[in-house]
């Protein structure tokens, strides 16, 4: 059964659809919890969010304990930024 749930997140209206059992709401609202709690991390423009905190706060040379979450998200981005332009495909909406 196809269960779909909508949510704000990011600026902008987030969908999520999924073929899972009549029970399985609780899934979509786990779903939407954790799109949610990469919002309050990985957010340039809420100013509490851990990458808005490591922007402001950073200091050339000094280590700085990250989360996990924002640990991944900046190592995935430098390894983009190191891939050529030409092997790049970017997409919007269904695929």
């Amino acid at each position: 059964m196809e269960h779909t749930r909508a949510f704000l997140a990011y600026d902008t209206l987030c969908r999520i659809a999924a073929e899972i059992p009549e029970d399985g709401e609780q899934l979509l609202e786990q779903c939407e919890e954790e799109a949610h709690g990469l919002e309050r991390t990985l957010s340039m423009f809420d100013p509490d969010s851990e990458l808005s905190r490591l922007c402001r706060d950073i200091r050339p040379g000094e280590a700085v304990p990250v989360s996990e979450t924002l640990y991944t998200f900046l190592e995935q981005n430098l390894r983009s930024a190191a891939c050529p332009a030409e092997h790049l495909t970017p997409r919007w909406g269904r695929w």
